[in-house]
């Protein structure tokens, strides 16, 4: 089952050497993270000024695609302004061929004024309603033999884009959206919404307004997943943590962080040495409940309080023989609940550090409460599952 937190990395092509930029890479690729992302700006933006080096968005995308085997690949996101949507679907689908179908197509309606003011680009007075047409066009490029288009902004005639994405219909689609109009046209159009920043609060009242976007375009807020790009000093890790917990508990299962400061390379290594931490930190409660329902689990991890035990050890303690602990020794590792040591020909068995030391206390402590009532609790929601199940399968 996918994990249910998709966790990436973002390095902007400003302020950044090539070899950076690859080791940042290599590091998400090789390092188990879901994504890779790059940002799209034509001058560096920042307090520092806009005369830094800067590296075009999509042309570093294609070098991720071939620098990278596994993770999927980015831009957060992308300025719709910068390109005629004609361009943008094409160069879209030649990175998706050229990363054998791991793009994440990020796109915004762009609002760096700098940018638009020292080049001449046009477009920034009425950006929502060029996104709007951008993402109309682009969506029918990437399924339709012809497209005809006819808007305020953009015209197109008897348009063909062959080839088409090898994801299908398209690549997902992430829009990144703080406002009440794209909010909007997120909700309208989006498979992940994406925002900035790193306040709770702040991140819990715009989703308020999301969720009642989707109501009026009629779409259900289920449909689109919502991530956020935070940074990260990478100085204590419990900070990283706690954010991404709290993230999460609002339902944010796409999470980013932004590569800042001069040490890009350094931090995505801290980042990737506490990805373990977060994936466990976000197991799916189903599997946690399943996993404790389980009264044989529940006395290995008693056994296990104590300290560390092999599996002969173990054996004596809750009596189904070595091939029965073995296996239910194999669940609690798969889940994150125990860890192993090897010494010599054996393997010594002990329970895993925070989060889930507490967790199998308090299971411990609240049996005599529970007396078998977990089991039951569990059983009635696998119960009310398998129901659900039965009636999707019949409509």
């Amino acid at each position: 089952m996918a994990h249910p937190l998709r966790f990436g990395l973002k390095a902007s092509g400003q302020g950044i050497t090539i070899e950076e930029l690859r080791a940042v890479w290599r590091i998400a690729d090789e390092g188990g993270f879901d994504h890779v992302w790059d940002f799209d700006h034509l001058a560096s933006i920042g307090p520092a000024g806009p005369d830094r080096p800067i590296y075009e968005g999509w042309a570093l995308q294609a070098a991720m695609a071939e620098a990278t085997k596994r993770v999927r690949i980015g831009c957060l996101v992308t300025g719709n302004t910068y390109r005629h949507p004609v361009v943008l679907a094409k160069l879209a689908v030649t990175v998706d061929h050229l990363s054998g179908g791991r793009l994440e197509f990020g796109i915004g309606a762009a609002w760096a004024e700098i940018e638009h003011q020292m080049y001449g680009i046009e477009g920034l007075d009425h950006r929502v309603g060029r996104l709007s047409e951008s993402l109309q066009i682009i969506k029918s490029l990437f399924t339709q033999e012809r497209t005809d288009f006819d808007g305020r902004y953009y015209h197109i005639t008897d348009a063909i884009a062959n080839p088409k994405p090898i994801q299908k219909p398209y690549p997902p689609i992430w829009i990144g959206a703080q406002g009440d109009s794209t909010l909007r046209l997120t909700a309208r159009h989006a498979d992940v919404w994406n925002i900035s920043g790193g306040d709770p609060e702040f991140v819990q009242e715009i989703i308020k307004k999301f969720d009642a976007a989707c109501g009026e375009v009629g779409r259900d807020p289920a449909e689109v997943r919502r991530s956020l790009q935070f940074g990260w000093d990478g100085k204590d890790r419990s900070e990283l943590l706690e954010l991404s917990g709290k993230l999460f508990e609002l339902g944010v299962t796409e999470q980013v962080v932004y590569l800042r400061g001069d040490q890009p390379v350094r931090l995505a290594e801290k980042i990737a040495e506490a990805l373990p931490d977060l994936r466990r930190l976000h197991v799916p409660m189903p599997d946690v409940f399943q996993v404790l329902a389980d009264p044989t689990r529940r006395r290995i991890i008693d056994a296990l309080r104590s300290g560390e035990r092999s599996v002969s050890e173990l054996v004596e303690v809750v009596d189904i023989g070595q091939p029965g602990v073995s296996r239910q020794l194999a669940i609690l590792e798969d889940a994150d609940f125990v860890v192993v040591r090897p010494e010599g020909r054996r393997r010594l068995y002990s329970l895993r550090p925070e989060p889930f030391r507490e967790l199998s206390q308090f299971v411990t402590a609240y049996r005599a409460i529970w007396d078998g009532r977990l089991d039951r609790f569990v059983a009635e929601l696998d119960r009310r599952r398998r129901s659900k199940n039965h009636k999707e399968k019949r409509q």
